[in-house]
């Protein structure tokens, strides 16, 4: 093997090495970022669940007949 091949090949496997941490690092942080969108979501899943069962009491009173009085 050559001097020149021998090179070669140490920056090959020196680039694998620094974009194999590279990669790990970015999807460990992709994981964080993900994990904190889920609990917005779930947040957000709670509060609109909330508004929807107000909304929905609402309909259901305004429905109902009020009571009359025929006396």
């Amino acid at each position: 093997m050559t001097p020149e091949l021998i090179g070669i090949i140490a920056v090959g496997v020196a680039l694998a090495g620094v974009i194999l941490i590279s990669n790990r690092d970015l999807r460990n942080e992709m994981r964080a970022e993900l994990k904190e969108i889920r609990a917005i979501l779930a947040d957000v899943r709670g509060r609109v669940a909330r508004i929807e069962g107000l909304f929905e009491g609402m309909c259901r009173r305004k429905a109902e007949p009020s009571p009359t009085t025929d006396s």
